[in-house]
């Protein structure tokens, strides 16, 4: 008698565990990689910065964009996904030579750095755009790196991969009469040219 009615508690909390483990909210993936436009730049040329990064040979317009891993206990790796611009009818994306791009591997947490990147190609200079970067997750540290690194190979790859994108890029156009007018404010009163 004590056996069946232990066989039934147990199958109870069994059965119990189970509908929590289907019902209970999954968790949402949350972002790893801030990534904020920073300013726009005229040929960046090659960086001599170890904490700047600059993608192509550097001549041109480029956005200036600061990276940063902000988990709590995640290494990432990341690179790019694409360019988006803004539409009448929503953010469309836009092709680019530096597609699947990878940008940073083993970053710690709060490891950061700034990359310049080439304004796109056939984008009008006025049209806001944005960065898209695939963001995953490294087993550096636990069980998984432990077997990478004893192994010398990638027996644990990279998970929980996601995309994150940048603030906007919104470019400032001065136009002659914008400057001519900033120019006349900035003389003091009472003075002529």
């Amino acid at each position: 008698m004590r056996l069946r009615r232990l066989v039934l508690f147990l199958a109870a909390v069994a059965l119990l565990g189970c509908a929590w483990l289907l019902i209970r909210p999954k968790p949402s993936l949350r972002t790893d990689l801030s990534v904020t436009f920073v300013a726009l730049t005229n040929d960046p040329g090659a960086s001599a910065y170890t904490r700047l990064s600059v993608i192509s040979d550097g001549s041109g317009p480029h956005a200036l964009f600061a990276v940063s891993n902000i988990s709590q206990v995640h290494y990432v790796q990341f690179g790019i996904v694409g360019i988006q611009k803004l539409a009448g009818d929503g953010w469309r994306d836009q092709p680019s030579p530096y597609f699947q791009t990878l940008l940073g591997v083993k970053w710690r947490p709060g490891l950061g750095c700034y990359y310049t990147v080439p304004w796109p190609a056939g984008l009008d200079a006025d049209t806001p755009w944005r960065l898209k970067l695939w963001v995953k997750r490294e087993p550096v540290l636990g069980l998984r790196g432990l077997i990478n690194q004893r192994f010398g190979r990638e027996l644990f790859p990279p998970w929980g991969h996601h995309v994150v994108t940048s603030s906007v890029v919104r470019p400032m156009r001065f136009h002659g009469a914008a400057l001519e007018t900033h120019a006349e404010s900035a003389q003091p009163k009472g003075s002529s040219q």
